[in-house]
């Protein structure tokens, strides 16, 4: 069909004709509507160009801004009430302006010709590879970003490769982390209303992703402060959160709970404790004061409530019930200075990064990260109640036959912070999907490999992720720092229903 529009040419407003190649599934019968548009063609020539013959309107390779799929057609937004009536309510999206072009019949057969029947040296070109786009196409844009760009941003940074079509939900099981999701259960559509099957039953749209659309609601059990570099256990913080929309709010819990596994069964040195309750959260979006703004990314973390003594620790220390003497404690008991017998509690992480994310080939995405990260860290350990000892050791009055009372204690504070860079990549095209994601801060770096197995289509995948941290400084250790790189392999075990 043709689509008449309005271009500007030096200065003029000019009404033109876009002719339009719809591809659709086979209509059940002769003057029948196809029950699914698949995608169309613009062909944006000069009038006086435009011809009836396919062959000639498509001879030259279409631009891939002349291409809607599906999902394309559904994105594009159209300014209500300009383009009529559908079955009772305004067009809004270019799918339904399409579609009202066959309600009405204004359309052309042209099944035959594109099949090649009765057309001489009509081909079909390959795609092109290596062509990189924006993932949001903000010459189509009406408003703000949408939440189907927010999550496939959030899709890309957390790794997950897979559209999930038919399903609405997903637990995700692993070692460090246990999730739940709820998506929005997506039904076909006939003029504009739910299609039932013959018992009933609403029909669900097979044909869209789910997780296409930001999550209704999931609940989540996490380890890790990977903004920081303190990946999985190594952030010795285990946090309970409730997510839905772009937003996630969390509980940090007083326990370390499950971390003695990373030092029995995976040999991990461990340098952190945990405190009391904490509060986290974690957002994606768009700031709309800011034209053509993409995504931004914020994450921020607070404990409350002081260390507790880390008891993979306290079997060195040998600290006595009762009051010991000064000369006793710093013989062997006391642990400000000791980096191995100090505690350290991470009390605060913030970060914010602005965002923009590409396609390759619509199979390889990235997304990319730059802005600011923080943190402060608190050293804890022993002392003797109500003196300091560093100071009043050989003044006139003391004696270190003196008893005192052993005590656990904040000594010092220290805060890091700085740029953060951070890149994501996944690349769907593979049976076995794969991905990285890596992140710099405070002369560190943190890498998540993965690579994702389809063990039974749409149901059932098994994630491998291999996850590590390493210094660029070669020598200054943070007291709080493993002297050696971190490594961390996990499987994740994904079920979709």
């Amino acid at each position: 069909f043709d689509y008449y529009t309005k271009k500007v040419f030096g200065g003029d407003n000019i009404e033109t004709i876009l002719r339009v190649y719809v591809v659709t599934t086979i209509p059940e019968g002769i003057g029948k509507m196809p029950s699914d548009i698949i995608g169309i063609i613009l062909v944006d020539r000069e009038f006086d160009l435009n011809t009836d013959e396919l062959k000639e309107n498509l001879g030259d390779i279409p631009s891939p801004d002349d291409i809607y799929s599906y999902r394309r057609l559904l994105d594009e937004d159209l300014e209500e009430g300009k383009y009529g009536n559908l079955y009772g309510a305004p067009i809004t999206t270019m799918y339904e302006l399409v579609r009202s072009y066959f309600v009405q019949g204004n359309v052309v057969n042209k099944t035959m010709e594109a099949r090649g029947i009765g057309v001489e040296g009509i081909r079909y070109n390959p795609e092109l590879p290596g062509n990189a786009e924006p993932l949001i196409d903000y010459s189509r844009l009406i408003g703000t970003v949408k939440d189907r760009d927010i999550q496939t941003y959030k899709k890309i940074s957390a790794g997950e490769p897979f559209d999930y079509k038919g399903k609405n939900m997903e637990v995700l099981i692993a070692g460090d982390r246990l999730r739940w999701t709820k998506y929005k259960k997506l039904y076909q559509r006939k003029r504009g209303k739910i299609s039932y099957d013959s018992l009933g039953n609403p029909m669900l749209d097979t044909r869209r992703a789910s997780n296409g659309d930001l999550p209704q609601f999931g609940l989540e059990l996490k380890y890790g402060a990977e903004e920081i570099n303190m990946p999985s256990f190594s952030s010795e913080r285990l946090t309970a959160s409730a997510f839905w929309g772009y937003a996630k709010f969390g509980i940090i819990l007083p326990t370390d709970g499950w971390t003695d596994l990373s030092m029995e069964m995976l040999e991990q040195n461990r340098m952190l404790t945990y405190g009391g309750f904490g509060v986290a959260a974690e957002l994606d979006f768009p700031f709309a004061i800011i034209p053509r703004s993409d995504v931004f990314s914020l994450s921020f973390a607070h404990v409350f409530g002081d260390a507790v003594e880390a008891s993979y620790k306290s079997g060195d220390r040998g600290i006595p019930s009762g009051k010991i003497t000064e000369a006793s404690f710093d013989s062997g008991i006391a642990t400000f200075g000791n980096r191995l017998k100090n505690d350290y509690l991470l009390r605060t992480n913030a970060k914010l990064h602005y965002t923009f994310g590409m396609s390759i080939d619509r199979d390889y995405l990235l997304r990319f990260g730059i802005g600011a990260s923080f943190y402060n860290m608190e050293t804890w350990g022993y002392d003797l109640d109500g003196v300091d000892h560093a100071l009043d050791r050989g003044e006139p009055g003391r004696e270190d036959t003196d008893d005192y009372k052993v005590i656990f204690k904040n000594n010092n504070s220290q805060s890091v912070g700085g740029v953060s860079i951070r890149a994501d990549f996944i690349a769907k095209a593979s049976t076995t999907p794969f991905g990285a994601s890596v992140n710099y801060f405070d002369e560190s770096i943190y890498i998540d490999a993965f690579v994702q197995i389809p063990a039974i289509e749409n149901t059932f995948f098994i994630k491998v992720n291999a996850k590590g941290s390493f210094r660029l400084r070669a020598t200054d250790d943070r007291p709080w720092e493993n002297s050696e790189s971190f490594f961390m392999p996990m499987v994740s075990l994904i079920y979709i229903f």
